[in-house]
C-alpha cells in the first residue's frame, strides 16, 4: 500500500512540474524543435528561436527543455558557414595558382589574401590549400622583381630621351614594397637618374645660354638700326 501511495505521489509531482511550464517556454521549445536538421539555410529558424529564448524571463528560460539543442544547432550552423567560406577561399586559390601573370595575378592574389586574412580562425582552419596561396604570392613576387630588373636593364645608355624608361622602372620599383631588396641592379637605376639629371641640367643651361645670346643679338640689332 505504501508503494502505491509513493507512486501516486511521484506521478502527481510530475504532473505538477509539467503544469508549471509556461506557455511561453513551451512555444520556444517548439521553435527549437522545428529547426530540424541544421543546414546552411537554417539561419532564420535558429535566430528566431534564439531571439524568442532571449526574450524570456530568467525563470521561464530555465523551463526550456531543448535549450542545449538550440546551442548545438547554433554551433553546427556556424561550423557549416565556416566550411562554406573556406570552400570559397580554396576555390579562389585554385583559380589563381596555375595562372600567375603580371597582367592578371596582382589584383587577384591580393583579393584572395584579403579574404583569407579577414576570415575568422575557424574558417582559416578549414582552408587546406593555404600553402598554394603562399606559393602563388612568392611566384608573383619573383615575376615582379624580374620585371623591375628587366625595366632597369632596358634603360641602356642614358639620354634626354630616357626619362620615360627611367620613370617606368622607378614606379615599378616603388610598387614592390617589402621585396625591393631583391632587385639586384638598383644601383644602375640610381646612376641612370643621376645621369639624366646632369643631362637635363646641361640642356637647361644650354637653352638658357642660347636664349641670352639671342636676346643680346636682338638688342645689338636694335642699337645698330638706331
Amino acid at each position: 500500500m505504501k508503494r502505491v501511495i509513493a507512486a501516486l505521489l511521484s506521478l502527481a509531482l510530475c504532473f505538477a512540474l509539467c503544469s508549471c511550464k509556461s506557455q511561453e517556454a513551451t512555444n520556444v521549445d517548439n521553435l527549437i524543435c522545428s529547426i530540424g536538421e541544421v543546414t546552411l539555410n537554417s539561419k532564420d529558424a535558429i535566430e528566431q528561436a534564439e531571439n524568442a529564448a532571449n526574450a524570456l524571463s530568467e525563470s521561464k528560460y530555465n523551463q526550456l527543455e531543448h535549450i542545449d539543442d538550440l546551442k548545438s544547432a547554433r554551433a553546427i550552423y556556424d561550423d557549416l558557414i565556416a566550411q562554406n567560406r573556406a570552400k570559397e577561399i580554396m576555390e579562389a586559390i585554385d583559380r589563381i595558382k596555375d595562372n600567375i601573370t603580371l597582367n592578371y595575378s596582382p589584383s587577384a592574389i591580393s583579393a584572395v589574401r584579403r579574404t583569407y586574412n579577414n576570415a575568422d580562425n575557424k574558417t582559416q582552419s578549414y582552408v587546406t590549400n593555404y600553402s598554394d596561396l603562399e606559393q602563388a604570392e612568392k611566384t608573383l613576387n619573383d615575376l615582379l622583381v624580374t620585371d623591375v630588373i628587366q625595366k632597369i636593364d632596358a634603360i641602356g645608355t642614358v639620354t634626354l630621351g630616357s626619362e620615360s624608361a627611367i620613370s617606368d622602372a622607378q614606379n615599378a620599383f616603388n610598387n614592390l614594397g617589402g621585396i625591393q631588396d631583391q632587385v639586384t641592379n638598383i644601383e644602375t637605376l640610381r646612376q641612370a637618374k643621376e645621369t639624366l639629371k646632369t643631362l637635363k641640367d646641361k640642356e637647361a643651361t644650354r637653352k638658357l645660354a642660347e636664349k641670352e645670346a639671342a636676346q643680346k643679338t636682338a638688342l645689338k640689332k636694335m642699337r645698330t638700326s638706331t
